[in-house]
């Protein structure tokens, strides 16, 4: 990255909402760096797939929300107890 790298994690929870872990950071994606990169991530969906798979094993309700913009990333993690 050319320019400093910022990464920020906060913690949050409420009465109306479950227990909340978003992670930030003001890398841009590949796709905008690199236009014609073929390389894809799957990160997301690999990790979406095993919270899943422990949703269904443990009874716990556990969600991933990204949300990519120009700016950088942030990803949101939902978590039932």
């Amino acid at each position: 990255m050319e320019e400093k790298a910022v990464v920020a994690v906060s913690f949050q929870r409420s009465d109306e909402k479950p227990f909340e872990v978003i992670i930030k950071d003001n890398e841009i994606s590949r796709t905008k760096k690199h236009p014609g990169a073929t390389h894809r991530s799957y990160g997301s969906t690999i990790t979406s797939r095993r919270l899943a798979f422990i949703n269904k094993l443990k009874d716990k309700d556990f969600k991933v929300v990204p949300n990519y913009s120009d700016e950088g990333a942030e990803v949101s993690l939902e978590i039932s107890f």
